[in-house]
């Protein structure tokens, strides 16, 4: 039997993990919801969401590279 693995699927499941928690993460704390129509800082986010501004920055920065937030000059949008 064959197998269709090569490097780039690989990471792709190994990174399948992070990106689910990061999103639950999200949507427990109704990240989206905070945002709505807005573009906010972390610090705003975080004082909507009621927590750590470090520990939000990385889930925001997160959610940008998954492309779920829109980061630019240090303000998330929803896409």
């Amino acid at each position: 039997m064959q197998s269709d693995w090569n490097v780039g699927k690989l990471l792709n499941v190994s990174s399948s993990y992070w990106k689910g928690c990061a999103l639950q993460a999200a949507v427990r704390l109704d990240i989206f919801s905070h945002i709505g129509g807005d573009t906010l800082s972390c610090d705003e986010v975080a004082e909507l969401a009621r927590t750590n501004t470090r520990a939000t920055e990385m889930l925001l920065d997160a959610l940008a590279a998954m492309q779920l937030l829109k980061k630019s000059d240090f303000r998330y949008a929803n896409t």
